[in-house]
């Protein structure tokens, strides 16, 4: 049963609380001026975005299970009424807490990014936005909202994340409505007016105001405070997960603990060099480095009937994160590689046991990073290995070519994966790893102009592809290793590579870089034209080093050693980093 607790005043779910009072009269949009005390607090409102600009913004989040017979009726009906959807009734239905009892009712939630509201509010809501300025500390703006659902409507809204249902946002007598219908088996559908019966909500504040009065980040009001247990730290959900709720401002509110150091090694990668030689806090594999010693296979056509056994490289990546604390080791591995033998085999080029790692981390649903799980996961058996991934990584995507033709991503299953026995933990936002050293980002706030995603991404939903840039299940790895600043390990980097560094340091509070490693995505010609303002960006956090790798690009490498000469590390597969 999940973590959760209905009271007059608040719902409470994993330890984070949300709103209640006045909730039947809010909806995603509204804006107001927060009100009360603060066991009553809630948010008055006085007028509400349009749905026109939501409709391509409202998200299914979560569903929740809840033991209604443990709540008194007081507490489910806090507001002096009671409304829940059916996938078997058409529309909302009154009920009092004896019918709530009996229906064995979930709670859904939806949610807009606040990245798309901050850009609805700059662009296309401005007498609002003005008004928001004008209230102060006070101005708020919801952005996440529950409601009551039947099991069946409940299982629809989540059957939208592999594709068995689609997901549609409306407008329909000026309510804004979201409608499940299943795609497989009989024909079934649920539609909920999240523009009223509202069960619980979160109002979010603005972080901060441009010099030309433009919102600059939004945050999550009194909510992503975490319940801690008596030693003061957050606890502990999922496999060895631990999760933070909430906005990304606040950033005192996440506390990475520090760590003595990390390794991180490069186990799939576009470059293989053998001939580089180590180069201070950089161990190289091959013939002059001391990263490992080189295997020998056997072979007919050899002298001796033997040869050296290299390491593959293929356009993918995969690395080790090895965490040294305490006198002791941890690994995690972050992404998989792009074929079913090349992170297995590497491995075993390089002598690492997968039977050390203690969870998976996958940057993002493409396949180039997720398929080398195949060999992984013959190599280890089922074992319920951890692995952390972003609620839209199942998504169907294609990229459109240059003259009009498409290819479609093999897309990851997620039977095939639960089947081959990894423990799928999904989570949109930040969380945590190996007792709260290892920080998982989630989903990265963009915040550069420049920084705008993949024009030619489009992914399949509500039965059509259509433009997908944002590449929402992006995220990255970050570290704080003592005295010396962040360490940020990205897969391709689609949320923009300085999003996710300056991401890394609002979440954390830590403004010194040490380390930044991963793919940057700066190949080809559509993003070539932002590699300036890339090199600027990043010479102005002053990493101590900068390890671009994948899909970054030979003229985004170029530029970035010529502009960072003496953070820049070129990678190659095998090369360890000891930071």
């Amino acid at each position: 049963m999940s973590d959760i607790e209905i009271k007059n005043s608040a719902l409470v779910y994993e330890h984070f609380s949300y709103f209640r009072v006045k909730s039947d009269e809010l909806r995603p949009g509204s804006v107001g001026r927060k009100r009360g005390t603060l066991n009553q607090t809630y948010v008055e409102e006085w007028n509400r975005i349009p749905s026109k600009y939501l409709t391509d913004s409202v998200r299914f989040d979560v569903q929740v299970a809840v033991e209604w017979k443990d709540q008194k009726a007081s507490e489910v009906e806090a507001n002096g009424k009671f409304t829940y959807y059916s996938a078997s009734v058409a529309g909302g239905a009154k009920a009092g807490y004896a019918e709530a009892k009996s229906l064995n009712l979930k709670l859904i939630k939806f949610r807009i990014e606040p990245a798309r509201m901050q850009a609805i509010l700059n662009n296309d809501a401005d007498l609002i936005r003005r008004h928001l300025r004008d209230e102060g500390n006070d101005g708020r703006v919801v952005l996440e909202t529950w409601y009551a659902i039947d099991r069946e409507g409940a299982d629809l809204f989540e059957s939208t994340r592999s594709g068995k249902a689609t997901f549609a946002a409306t407008i329909g007598g000026g309510d804004l409505n979201v409608t499940a219908s299943s795609t497989t088996g009989t024909r079934r559908s649920v539609t909920v007016n999240i523009s009223a019966s509202t069960f619980a909500y979160e109002p979010f504040s603005v972080r901060s105001w441009t010099k030309d009065d433009k919102v600059d980040g939004l945050t999550g009001d009194e909510h992503g405070i975490l319940s801690t247990p008596g030693n003061g730290n957050p606890p502990s959900t999922g496999e060895g997960s631990r999760r933070y709720r909430g906005s990304v401002s606040g950033m005192e509110r996440i506390t990475l603990e520090p760590v003595d150091g990390v390794d991180v090694t490069t186990v799939v990668d576009n470059s293989s060099d053998m001939l580089m030689p180590d180069e201070g806090l950089v161990r190289r594999w091959g013939l002059v480095g001391t990263a490992g010693e080189i295997p020998v296979i056997p072979t007919e056509l050899a002298e001796g009937g033997k040869t050296a056994d290299f390491l593959r490289a293929e356009h993918g990546f995969s690395a080790l994160v090895e965490v040294r604390a305490g006198g002791g080791r941890r690994r995690v591995l972050f992404d998989a590689g792009i074929t079913p033998d090349g992170l297995i085999g590497n491995l075993d080029r390089l002598a690492i046991s997968p039977d050390t790692f203690e969870a998976v981390v996958l940057s993002h649903g493409h396949f180039d990073h997720v398929m080398g799980l195949d060999g992984l996961a013959r190599r280890l058996g089922p074992r319920n290995l951890p692995l952390l991934l972003h609620p839209e990584f199942w998504t169907r995507r294609r990229i459109v070519t240059p003259g009009g033709g498409a290819w479609e991503l093999p897309v990851p299953s997620r039977s095939g994966i639960e089947g081959a026995g990894f423990a799928i933990i999904e989570d949109r936002q930040p969380s945590f790893l190996l007792d709260g050293v290892l920080l998982v980002t989630g989903e990265v706030d963009r915040t550069t102009d420049f920084e705008t995603g993949m024009p030619i991404h489009q992914a399949w939903r509500e039965g059509d592809w259509v433009p997908d840039p944002l590449i929402h299940d992006d995220q990255a790895v970050v570290l704080h290793v003592r005295d010396k600043g962040l360490v940020v390990l990205t897969g391709c980097g689609h949320s923009g590579i300085v999003n996710i560094v300056r991401h890394a340091k609002m979440l954390t509070g830590i403004d010194q870089v040490y380390a930044v490693l991963g793919g940057f995505h700066l190949t080809g010609g559509i993003f070539e034209k932002i590699i300036p303002q890339t090199v600027a960006a990043l010479a102005a956090e002053n990493p101590g080093v900068l390890v671009p790798a994948h899909c970054t690009g030979w003229k985004a490498q170029h530029a970035l050693a010529a502009g960072l000469p003496g953070a820049f590390r070129p990678n190659s597969v095998g090369s360890r980093f000891e930071l």
